[in-house]
């Protein structure tokens, strides 16, 4: 039988060292690919809040949450994730980075907790 380093299984990959860093890059990197077929909804000012909000849940974390009870985390995936939550929830308020709005600011508009 061959040995391998890392593997795909079930649509996750999987490494023999049990580093999910690769596996949390691809699926921000697929749930970016999202958001961003997603962006005529972002920018229509006739949905509401609410309701982007609801889709961002269903569509975008639905995406990258797959196979995320077989993670394990280190500082830097927390980090990197945490990045990526806060860039989900800018793109979707349409807040332009020159703003220099809080991460608190950005969810409090929203109507969001940091969990």
């Amino acid at each position: 039988m061959e040995q391998v380093h890392d593997f795909k299984f079930l649509g996750s990959y999987k490494s023999a060292d049990g580093d999910c860093t690769k596996e949390i890059k691809r699926r921000i990197a697929l749930a970016r690919q999202k958001a961003v077929v997603l962006a005529s909804i972002w920018k229509d000012r006739n949905i509401k809040t609410a309701t982007k909000v609801k889709v961002m849940k269903s569509m975008l974390w639905a995406v990258f949450q797959y196979g995320v009870e077989g993670w394990t985390l280190k500082k830097s995936d927390r980090n990197r994730i945490e990045a990526f939550e806060m860039w989900c929830w800018r793109k979707m308020s349409s807040e332009k980075w020159q703003e220099h709005l809080t991460n608190d600011s950005i969810l409090t508009e929203l109507g969001l907790e940091r969990e």
